[in-house]
């Protein structure tokens, strides 16, 4: 089968030379598998979509009759590696709304994924379908539904980004169960983008991802692909370009309440940040974005408040330690009065000007002293306290003054 990729797109022979629908040669066609051939074990059935660098069918396994896969192919040898990252990095994170994978294989230089067949269509099928905006409320509920897988692959050690959200990468079941497939484009954590072509969709990518001018991208790159996204399901019309809009001299982005006046103010503004030009300008988590699209207070409001408490608290016990002051009156009392009484205890010598007077005395008494002896029977006093008049000279210097008399 061959497909007018240059043209119209249309479905051809393998034998046409020229496009059944625009005429064009089909030198540069794309050239697809048949229904009914045999790849390995899958038997092709249909074409579910296809790109410039390959295609994705609906198969069966030869060996479960009756059992359903999508067979992604790549006809880009280069693209092995994306192959080999996207089912290496998806095939450990089942999901409700990601796919499952289930093997990949390499046949005739092109690589294979083998992944779960998701039945219903895409939301770039259902908005065309609609000729117009969709109803906001079922637009909501594929919102919330993204949010929630795009928050676990953010939470992811590294962080999965997908890079290329768009309502042809979403699909809807019978059921309403959405389903986020193509991961084509996508990034782990701050490495580089895992694929080696240029595969995205202006009207959905940020300024970042910009093929000339390539720059760092995030989960607020997702929430920029989700807000475009969003725009085109609630307008009906496509988003005027990053790219065009950093061109231009003042922003061209219609506001979507103009093209859509029912719709709710907060989730046309909560679009509206969602697709700013500048990072930092837009929400910086999923769940902020869905907080604001559902009309609720951001809950990242409320965690600054606690850790503010927590330091308030820790301080008020540190004044009980302040006791620490006793230490100082310690040192303080017994060295400063030990050193005072030294000095005062030396003029006790006093004593030193009582033996100065004996000398005088003793000179004129040496004589007498003989005679007097008998006076000494008053000291015999045993009294303990009186020895220490026994000493002193004052007795010899009475005894003078009695001879003198009689002379």
């Amino acid at each position: 089968m061959l497909i007018c990729k240059d043209g119209c797109g249309t479905h051809n022979p393998d034998t046409a030379t020229q496009c059944q629908g625009c005429q064009r040669s089909l030198r540069s066609a794309l050239r697809l598998y048949n229904p009914g051939t045999l790849v390995r074990h899958y038997r092709i059935g249909q074409i579910i979509g296809w790109g410039g660098f390959g295609a994705v069918y609906k198969a069966e396994d030869a060996r479960q009759p009756g059992s359903r896969v999508a067979l992604k192919e790549s006809l880009d040898p280069s693209g092995m590696t994306s192959f080999q990252a996207e089912f290496t990095a998806l095939q450990q994170h089942p999901h409700p709304h990601l796919p499952r994978y289930e093997a990949m294989f390499v046949e005739q230089g092109n690589g294979y994924l083998v992944m779960e067949f998701i039945p219903g269509q895409n939301l770039e099928d259902v908005s065309a379908a609609a000729h117009g905006p969709l109803e906001e409320t079922q637009v909501l509920g594929f919102a919330l539904q993204l949010c929630e897988v795009l928050d676990y692959l953010h939470r992811q050690s590294p962080p999965i980004i997908h890079r290329d959200i768009k309502p042809a990468n979403v699909r809807l079941t019978p059921t309403g169960l959405i389903k986020l497939v193509d991961f084509g484009l996508f990034k782990q954590g701050t490495d580089k983008v895992i694929s080696s072509r240029l595969g995205l969709s202006p009207a959905y990518a940020p300024a970042e991802q910009h093929p000339l001018q390539p720059g760092h991208t995030d989960q607020r790159s997702d929430i920029y692909s989700l807000g475009a996204t969003l725009y085109q399901l609630l307008t009906g019309e496509l988003p005027e370009t990053s790219f065009d809009r950093i061109a231009a001299t003042s922003d061209p982005l219609v506001p979507p309440a103009h093209l859509n006046p029912r719709l709710s103010p907060h989730i046309a503004a909560a679009i509206t940040k969602a697709l700013n030009l500048a990072m930092t300008e837009r929400y910086q988590d999923i769940a902020s974005f869905r907080q604001a699209l559902l009309g609720q207070a951001p809950v990242v409001s409320v965690p600054p408040p606690k850790p503010a408490r927590a330091p308030q608290a820790k301080p008020t016990p540190a004044p009980p330690p302040k006791p620490t002051p006793a230490p100082p009156p310690k040192p303080a009392p017994a060295p400063p009065p030990k050193p005072a009484p030294a000095p005062q205890a030396k003029p006790a010598p006093a004593p030193p000007p009582k033996p100065a007077p004996a000398p005088q005395v003793k000179p004129t008494p040496a004589p007498p002293p003989k005679p007097t002896p008998a006076p000494q029977p008053k000291p015999t006093p045993a009294p303990p306290p009186k020895p220490a008049y026994v000493a002193a000279p004052t007795l010899p210097v009475w005894v003078p003054e009695m001879v003198e008399v009689p002379a």
